[in-house]
């Protein structure tokens, strides 16, 4: 669940993104005239409810949680927590308004700092298979370099043993 802060007040939001307008109620200051359920009988908000559950590929945009340890919670789509917010009055209007523009600004900073390290470690990622690929000629020259001098060794320790059984031959015998 990813949550919204208005006036000091955590909004919850549900798995589609919905937001809970009984905490948005809290924040507003809970009076009893702008009970979430009279907002949501008002023909503006039935309006809007029926236009945004008519676009496909859209969760519905209002969700009624019954029971539950705070004794359920309604959870609408953002453009009726706005609307939401215009009937309580203009001043909490401009708070939502505020608290929606900050969370999406902080969404673009955290996108661009991921970007920026996508970017790195891709080029990290170019620099150390380029690194490896040069260690692997490396190794792969190394390896035929490395037959022929033994090759020489084993024909040098020939030659050499030979001339040391000849060069001594007593020391051989006794």
């Amino acid at each position: 669940m990813t949550t919204l802060t208005i006036l000091d007040t955590s909004i919850r939001a549900d798995e589609c993104g919905r937001f809970c307008l009984n905490d948005l109620h809290r924040a507003s200051g809970g009076s009893k005239r702008h009970q979430p359920s009279d907002f949501l009988r008002t023909s503006s908000a039935k309006g809007l409810e029926a236009a945004l559950n008519a676009e496909p590929g859209n969760p519905g945009a209002v969700e009624k949680v019954r029971g539950g340890a705070a004794g359920g919670a309604t959870f609408v789509r953002r453009e009726l927590v706005i609307a939401y917010a215009m009937w309580i009055d203009s001043t909490f209007m401009l708070q939502v308004i505020r608290a929606f523009d900050g969370a999406q600004q902080r969404a673009m900073s955290d996108a661009a700092v991921q970007h920026q390290e996508l970017a790195q470690l891709s080029l990290t990622l170019r620099d150390e298979r380029a690194e490896a690929s040069d260690c692997g000629r490396r190794l792969g020259k190394w390896g035929k370099r490395r037959r022929t001098l033994l090759q020489r060794i084993e024909a040098l320790e020939r030659v050499l043993q030979l001339s040391l059984d000849i060069d001594q031959p007593q020391a051989a015998l006794q």
